[in-house]
């Protein structure tokens, strides 16, 4: 298959701006399929991290899927919930200071 590469750091079509590799910090480019664009995915110019292939060449989803994070502090504080909700740590645990209140 043969590859043409958008050297954008934003998404054409969406406008929306390519954050930087979760993995190794470098930029990214919007990447199409040639010369008919069937498939388009979004790939670090550094690491080659990428979203793997999103059907047509509407970028919309490719971008949408890079640009998404987890928020490890929220899921951090949701296992605490669940794990105190099953007894296996301490109601009192500080999920801040990762120690235990005595009262």
């Amino acid at each position: 298959m043969d590859q043409k590469t958008e050297g954008s750091a934003t998404g054409a079509i969406s406008g929306e701006a390519l954050k930087p590799c979760p993995f190794c910090g470098s930029g990214a480019e919007i990447t199409r399929d040639d010369p008919a664009p069937i498939f388009c995915w979004v790939q670090c110019k550094g690491c080659k991290a990428n979203t793997g292939f999103f059907d047509g060449p509407e970028e919309a989803e490719a971008v949408a899927a890079w640009n998404r994070r987890s928020d490890e502090r929220t899921e951090f504080a949701e296992i605490i919930v669940r794990l105190k909700q099953r007894g296996l740590i301490p109601e009192t645990f500080d999920a801040a200071t990762l120690e235990v209140a005595h009262a």
